[in-house]
């Protein structure tokens, strides 16, 4: 039997051997080095799939470093004017760094995910005690400014600042988009309101910030392939189909975002390992599809996988265990929704893709924020499908 533990500033190896003569004999092998580079050899492999993460989805990346930054700074302020939070802006606030904590754990930043998640703990601590008002230390939020500002460097490192630099596809950058619509307005101010030469300004912003709404969700497959990785697990490359037509970032973002919960659970939650499916006669790779639909008025977003499904008798247990009163007569159906409640998990563990139970619960808070709704239907053993309808603002509405 080889066992190893760490014995004074040393990793060692134990052997137990035994003899002819009925004794045993005690191997102890210094392994600190071999330790050191396994250790230097896993930072490494991470740092490669930060890398490599970020030049596919160079876009999005930094899309989400920029909401990122923007949400921080809005509570800094915020917290600075007030000096405190309510029980409500807490469990805001600590929805959306659950969120931020996702997306930026699927890019495998090397330090943000951990410092949120460190921060998220405490959150959770607050709210758990029921403070109904705390004080913030300007400490929150230097250490996850620090934090980002690190994974910003490596990539500076490796690939140079005129890739952080130049990481606006459009060839007019957000913030000049925003001063160009500031000016537009004082025109107005000026001139009257709607001035012609106001209204061409408008409408050429607005067409420069549309996008498909499938380019807000392009990085999740990948996030996806790698997160299965990540977990020993397979799954086969899917695309995002449909989503062609345009939407402004900026009105569907949150949703769009909060949607990297659910692509989280259909790996961690919904697909089984390997031997688990072949077991049971599936194919070793997991299959996950999302496809987005429309009709008048409305969108529809479908996410589907051929899991393990829900089992909504667990689920109902697991309910009235947190004091959730469910009526006896409960549908199957209407029990599989309750995975949308708030401090709502399955898992027993928290890690930093699940566990928390708020994922789920952030994403259907962005999907009626938006005046939508969600369902879900699920076959125990073969898989769940989950549908979103969120109204549609066409172009001339924004």
């Amino acid at each position: 039997m080889d066992t190893k533990t760490k014995l004074g500033n040393h990793q060692v190896s134990i052997e137990y051997k035994p003899m002819d003569d009925n004794t045993i004999m005690l191997i102890i092998t210094d392994i600190s080095k071999v330790c050191e580079l396994e250790e230097k050899l896993q930072d490494e492999r991470q740092m490669l799939s930060f890398i490599t993460t970020a030049l596919k989805d160079k876009r999005q990346f930094f899309d989400s470093i920029e909401a990122f930054e923007t949400e921080i700074d809005a509570l800094y302020q915020k917290i600075k004017k007030e000096k405190k939070l309510s029980f409500e802006q807490i469990q805001i606030f600590y929805r959306k760094i659950h969120t931020h904590k996702g997306i930026f754990s699927q890019y495998a930043l090397p330090n943000l995910p951990q410092t949120l998640h460190f921060l998220e703990s405490d959150l959770f601590k607050k709210l758990s005690d029921n403070r109904l008002s705390s004080e913030f230390s300007q400490n929150y939020f230097d250490e996850a400014i620090e934090a980002k500002n690190r994974d910003i460097s490596i990539l500076a490192k490796y690939l140079g600042e005129d890739f952080i630099n130049q990481k606006e596809i459009l060839s007019i950058s957000s913030t000049k988009l925003e001063s160009l619509e500031s000016f537009a307005n004082k025109i107005n101010d000026k001139l009257g309101d709607p001035h012609p030469l106001s209204r061409e300004i408008k409408a050429l912003i607005k067409d420069l910030r549309l996008v498909p709404l499938k380019n807000l969700l392009l990085a999740y497959p990948n996030l996806a392939l790698h997160l299965a990785t990540s977990m020993e697990k397979e799954i086969e490359p899917f695309d995002i189909a449909g989503g062609d037509f345009l939407v402004d970032p900026r009105r569907y973002s949150g949703f769009t975002k909060a949607l990297i919960h659910l692509f989280n659970n259909a790996v961690d939650h919904g697909i089984e390992p390997i031997d688990e499916r072949l077991e049971l006669g599936k194919p070793a790779a997991g299959s996950l599809s999302c496809t987005i639909t429309q009709t008048p008025g409305f969108f529809h977003l479908q996410l589907s996988d051929d899991g393990r499904g829900l089992n909504a008798e667990t689920i109902k247990v697991k309910a009235m265990e947190k004091g959730i009163k469910i009526p006896k007569d409960l549908s199957d159906k209407d029990a599989c929704l309750l995975i949308f409640n708030d401090d709502f998990s399955l898992k027993q563990d928290v890690t930093q893709v699940s566990g928390r139970g708020i994922g789920l619960s952030a994403l259907k808070a962005e999907t009626e924020a938006l005046g939508g709704t969600v369902d879900v239907t699920s076959i125990l053993g073969y898989g769940s499908t989950f549908y979103f309808k969120i109204p549609y603002f066409p172009k001339k509405e924004l």
